[in-house]
This record gives structure tokens, C-alpha cells and sequence, in this order.
């Protein structure tokens, strides 16, 4: 089950993603991992980015404004997904990467006598970054 991040969590996409968005020299607020309580990881992603666009805009306050447009519009777009921007535990992850890998190389392990999987189902609340 993939989950949408609790409060450390967000704390920590925001914080990483903070970083790679050049955004250091901008205070994070504090209550921001309050305030995206729901938001999963590709939406604190997307929030981040557009405090940036809102800032290079000169917003008053791209924060604000930021997370205001990202509660009137929640996106169900999938960017460019790789391994490396999936917010997952890492267990988690390498069982996807394992199934994965078994799907791409059906034919060979079928071939080896090995039993492949043909789909694999993920399930859990909507906005936690299934679909990605």
C-alpha cells in the first residue's frame, strides 16, 4: 500500500526539494508541512516548483499564493517519472523495481521455467503517487 506522507515525510520532500529548486535563500515556514496535510509527494513537488515560477513572478507571497492554487487545483498529470523520484521506502521500491524487472524480461525467465507475474496491483488512497 502506498500511503500519503505524514507530517516528517512532507517535512522532508519539502525540505529536499526546497534544496533543488534553489529556493535556500527563502525561508521554508515552518507550518508548511502542516498545511499540505494530503498532499502527496508529486504534489508537494508541484507546490515547490510553483513557489518558484511565483516567486520569479515577484508574488507578495508565493508561499501562500502557492499552496492556495494548489488547493483549488489538484493535478492528476504524471511528469517524467524515474526510481529516483518516487517517494517510497525502499523496501517498498525494490519490490517494484523487482517486479518490474520481471516484467521486461518475461520472455527470458519464462524460457528459464521461472513463474512471471502478467500485472500487479497497487492500491491506497487517491493523490499518493500510484498512477506515477
Amino acid at each position: 500500500e502506498v500511503t500519503i506522507p505524514d507530517k516528517s515525510a512532507r517535512s522532508g520532500i519539502l525540505s529536499d526539494a526546497w534544496i533543488r529548486h534553489g529556493l535556500e535563500d527563502l525561508v521554508l515556514p515552518d507550518t508548511l508541512s502542516d498545511e499540505t496535510i494530503g498532499l502527496s509527494g508529486r504534489d508537494l513537488e508541484t507546490l515547490v516548483r510553483s513557489i518558484k515560477r511565483n516567486r520569479l513572478l515577484n508574488h507578495q507571497d508565493p508561499v501562500g499564493y502557492s499552496l492556495e492554487a494548489m488547493r483549488v487545483r489538484r493535478s492528476t498529470k504524471v511528469g517524467d517519472a524515474t526510481w529516483d523520484t518516487l517517494v517510497l521506502p525502499e523496501e517498498i521500491k525494490n519490490k517494484l523495481m523487482t517486479v518490474g524487472s520481471m516484467l521486461r524480461n518475461a520472455q527470458k525467465l519464462k524460457e528459464r521455467g521461472f513463474s512471471v507475474p502478467r500485472s500487479l496491483l497497487l492500491y491506497g488512497p487517491p493523490g499518493t503517487g500510484k498512477t506515477q
